[in-house]
């Protein structure tokens, strides 16, 4: 019979069914039932195994074996993404943390925002609001995980300017006016 696991998953029990049994007879009839077995195990990647069955003996039948297929098929998987706090514009560079329940490393995409990447290290480029992807592409074991968003806004830096102070004498003119910032 074919089986359907997922990766990650045991090996289920290998199962057969028979067909051609006369007189009433049945699998108790058999001097040695047959077996099922694959070389698929427990760490075994996605694809597909056959199934082979061997081993059947009976005085009154011979055994045409049909082979079965055990389909590992990819496992699905979760990004965690670490919420991203709101910044000031001005503010350091900092690193994004994610993960996926697989173990596969995650990429990151700036999808939207005054910010750039260089790896998972962020820096800011404008006010605004930001929104930060975070992906991970799957393997031959792993699907594609779902795009996981993260947005943050930076707000603008505050400025300060300080007017310089001024001395005349009475009658001069005015001087021209200074600040600094």
């Amino acid at each position: 019979d074919d089986q359907n696991i997922v990766y990650g998953d045991a090996i289920p029990t290998l199962s057969f069914s028979y067909s051609g049994f006369v007189n009433s007879e049945d699998a108790s009839d058999l001097i040695t039932a047959p077996t099922a077995t694959t070389a698929a195990n427990a760490s075994s990647n996605a694809g597909d195994y056959p199934i082979t069955l061997s081993g059947g003996v009976s005085s009154n039948y011979d055994f045409d074996y049909t082979p079965g297929t055990l389909t590992i098929a990819k496992a699905d998987q979760t990004i965690t993404f670490d919420p991203i706090a709101d910044k000031v514009y001005g503010d350091a560079d900092f690193t994004l943390s994610a993960s996926s329940d697989s173990g596969l490393p995650i990429s990151f995409s700036v999808a939207s925002g005054n910010a750039s990447l260089s790896g998972n290290t962020v820096t800011i480029t404008g006010t605004g609001l930001v929104s930060i992807q975070a992906n991970q592409s799957g393997d031959a074991n792993f699907n594609p995980a779902t795009t996981v968003s993260q947005g943050f806004e930076v707000t603008k830096a505050l400025l300060s300017l300080t007017a310089d102070d001024q001395n005349i004498v009475y009658g001069d003119a005015i001087p021209t006016l200074s600040f600094s910032y």
